[in-house]
């Protein structure tokens, strides 16, 4: 069609409302439709019934209607996700649910900058040869058959998604393992071993980044800073906290998780095609000695590292101290441009807002309200116990509701923050294992981080079905019993003091 007919054809479309999104690009079909009147109802329904099912007042009920509401339309996927920020920001403060200042003053002290500068030290990675001499580092100490070949790949992204966002870092590693795939000629669809390789490199970046907080800044971050506004400011996790529970946690699972995936794909010692055991050295050797930029990359993350474990500064001062050395002339390692066009922006946002979510359930006592019934049943509950029962609800739902793990944090950790400080827990350490399940997503192949790798047409959809769900079996477990065990030897109490 001529430009010309095109962009009278677009005029004619150009109506007052733009019903069919020609300058949104989401067109108010059938289906946004539907999910906007359901969001209606359930804040009307609430708001109705608030004081008849326990809640305070009907503008109680509002506010827990209008989260529920945000909620089933992250889950619907049909809108962006900060379009769900937004509603729970102003919507709230619109409809009295949350004080202007307290929005403002949330914003101000939300994550978004440290995350901001995690981010933006994640992208320096991309810039320099680092990930590929890992991961060939690992493939040459593990690459002596499929299975251990298997083994390297996996412990290689999730060493590298240890310090890059588990994004990047599942886009970085697929790229350089789909170059052994080809190497070996693994049938698309058919091998086992090309299905298990594309599994096993998201998993290894969810992995890397259960380790630091650094290494999931989206959702870990989030999680956080949901369970800071719900308890009022009273408590947080520390970056060393943070390590403390997720270092060995990431070490205990790893052997089990490869060993998950090698095994139900059924990847054996017997090669599919066998391959030199010099390649990985000719690829190493190809990269060259390690280069400047890779040094400054390395030295600005160790000092991140270092700053945010010791505390010797603020986590956002941090971060974005290191985000600066990042893009600066003779320090960085990545152009401003690039590293910009590299963030994940909508979550990056999202981190700003969504913790409004939070404050809404402490400003009318939602979470009491969510939880309270059960409080009788679970006085003098070992903690353990209590801890997994919330792991278990997040790993569970988060798999669920792939790709709307914002609203499953925001709700999970809102509501049982509050019921942890009403037994007398300490919600720093008994909610440590769910936020780190926020960013579990392996069940459905739909889930953005697994979704990167399926356009390489190794796996079908199906695949993660079976080893995603025992993952979400066996992570819960692990996370609760390390947090449980080894925070209490840190100085992390179990018990509010």
């Amino acid at each position: 069609m001529p430009d010309a007919q095109k962009l009278e054809k677009d005029t004619r479309k150009d109506t007052l409302l733009d019903f069919n999104g020609l300058r949104t690009g989401m067109p108010m079909n059938k289906m946004r439709t539907i999910v906007l009147l359901v969001v209606i109802a359930i804040s009307v329904l609430f708001w109705t019934i608030g004081p008849a099912i326990g809640l305070e007042s009907h503008k109680a009920g509002l506010a827990l209607g209008w989260t529920v509401g945000v909620v089933v339309l992250y889950i619907s996927q049909q809108f962006s996700l900060f379009i769900g920020c937004l509603m729970i920001n102003i919507g709230g403060i619109l409809l009295g649910l949350v004080e202007y200042r307290q929005v403002t003053v949330g914003i101000g002290n939300s994550p978004f900058a440290q995350m901001l500068g995690m981010f933006i030290v994640s992208m320096g990675a991309a810039q320099t040869p680092f990930a590929k001499r890992i991961a060939y580092f690992f493939l040459i100490k593990f690459g002596k058959s499929q299975p251990l070949m298997l083994l390297g790949a996996f412990l290689a992204t999730t060493v590298v998604s240890a310090f890059v966002a588990d994004t990047a870092s599942t886009i970085i590693m697929a790229s350089i393992f789909v170059g052994l795939l080809e190497e070996i000629g693994a049938e698309k669809g058919k091998s086992s071993f090309g299905k298990a390789m594309m599994l096993l490199v998201p998993a290894g970046a969810y992995l890397g980044g259960m380790a630091l907080i650094s290494g999931s800044p989206g959702m870990n971050v989030l999680g956080i800073s949901t369970m800071e506004n719900a308890t009022g400011g009273q408590f947080t996790i520390t970056y060393r906290d943070w390590a403390v529970i997720g270092i060995p946690a990431a070490i205990l699972l790893a052997i089990p998780t490869w060993y998950t995936y090698i095994k139900y794909f059924g990847v054996t010692k017997e090669a599919e095609k066998e391959i030199d055991p010099n390649y990985f050295k000719m690829k190493m050797a190809e990269l060259g000695p390690i280069t400047g930029s890779e040094i400054r990359w390395i030295a600005t993350v160790i000092f991140m590292v270092i700053c945010m474990v010791t505390g010797i500064m603020p986590m956002m001062v941090t971060a974005l101290l290191c985000a600066f050395i990042t893009i600066f002339p003779m320090t960085g390692t990545v152009t401003p441009q690039n590293a910009m066009k590299g963030l994940p922006v909508e979550i990056v946002l999202m981190n700003a807002f969504i913790p409004t979510l939070g404050t809404i359930f402490a400003n009318w006592k939602i979470g009491e309200w969510v939880t309270g019934p059960f409080v009788p049943l679970l006085k003098g509950l070992n903690p353990l116990v209590l801890m997994l029962v919330i792991s278990y609800t997040m790993g569970i739902l988060n798999n669920i509701f792939a790709n709307a793990s914002a609203g499953v944090i925001a709700l999970v950790i809102a509501a049982f923050s509050p019921l942890c400080v009403e037994l007398g827990f300490n919600p720093s350490l008994m909610m440590l294992p769910a936020i780190i399940l926020g960013s579990l997503c392996m069940l459905l192949g739909t889930a953005s981080c697994v979704l990167l790798t399926y356009g390489y047409g190794y796996w079908s959809m199906k695949d993660p079905l079976i080893p995603g769900s025992l993952l979400i079996l066996f992570w819960p477990l692990v996370i609760s019993l390390v947090a449980y065990i080894v925070g209490p030897l840190f100085g992390i109490p179990l018990y509010i003091q």
